[in-house]
Order: C-alpha cells, then structure tokens, then sequence
C-alpha cells in the first residue's frame, strides 16, 4: 500500500513538473525580438517627443515618425507570428501575447494618428494636438517594451528556476 502511494506521489509531482516545462521555444525566440522591436521604438518615440521641445523641422519629425512605422510594422509582423503559434504555447506564453497584441494595436492606432495629424497640418509640429500625440507615442511605447520586456525576463526566470529543479531533482506542485 505504502509503494502506491509514493508511486502515486511521485507520478503526480512528476506530471506537475513536466506540465510546466512545455514552453515554445518558438515563441520564446519570438518574444525576445518583439523585445527588441519595441526597445527601438521606444527609443525613437522618446526622441521624436523631445523634438516637440526643440526647434527640429517637420522632416526630422517625419523620418522619425518612418522609423518608429517600421518598427511597429516589424513588431506587428512578430504579433502575427505569436497568434498564430498561441495554441502551442505555455500558460505565461499565452497571456504574454494576450497581452502585447492589444498594447500593439494601440500604439499603431496613435502612431497612425500622430502622422495624420503632421500631415494633415501641413508639417506644423508646434500644434498641441501633435505634441499630445508624441507624448503619447512615447508613453505608449514604453508601456509596449516594459511589457514585452517583464514577460521575457519572466520566460528567462522560469526557466533558469526549471532547470536548478531538475539539477537539484525537486519538483513543485
């Protein structure tokens, strides 16, 4: 009866353990250049918010703004990626990307609207409306990479964690 037991027990925390164990290499890998896109783009959105400060031309606002397009674009591109491999991911994988598409959309949606609105007014950058549309660009897009960037580091965590159990041969429940 006793070697059931500790049969039992041990096939349960052994199925705990490998249940935890099953994150995507894939997404992983995925995640971490989402981290980098956004990184970029945060970094861009910072400087085109500065130039709102300064006396910068429209153009230097605009190929900002070119390349702030391109790395949403890039990160929208990785996004896709992630939806589409979701169902293969771990638990925290799946939130992850539950939770960096919508932050994605957004900071496309007002990054669309901060480059209508240079448009629109014919390159005036001084517009409180543009410059509310660059800090928000800026905020939004540091928003983006700390939460891209809170998942990785978690990703990285728990698996350094996974494999100091297997090393020390302890299993959570």
């Amino acid at each position: 009866m006793y070697k059931a037991v500790a049969i039992a027990a041990f096939a349960t925390s052994f199925i705990a353990f490998a249940s935890t164990t099953n994150d995507s290499e894939h997404l992983n890998k995925l995640l971490a250049d989402a981290k980098t896109e956004a990184a970029g783009l945060q970094q861009d959105a910072s400087e085109l918010e500065s130039y709102t400060r300064s006396t910068m031309a429209w153009q230097s606002h605009a190929a900002k703004l070119n390349d702030m397009k391109e790395h949403v674009n890039k990160a929208g591109q990785l996004v896709q990626e992630l939806n589409n491999g979701k169902d293969q991911g771990s638990t925290w994988q799946q939130t992850a990307i539950n939770r960096i598409t919508p932050a994605l959309r957004e900071m496309a949606d007002n990054l669309e609207a901060t480059i209508n609105s240079l448009n629109k007014n014919q390159g005036h950058v001084n517009l409180s409306t543009y410059k509310n549309y660059a800090l928000a660009n800026s905020e939004l897009a540091t928003d983006l990479s700390q939460i891209v960037g809170d998942f990785v580091t978690y990703g990285h965590a728990k698996s350094k964690f996974e494999k100091l159990g297997e090393r020390l041969e302890v299993t959570e429940r």
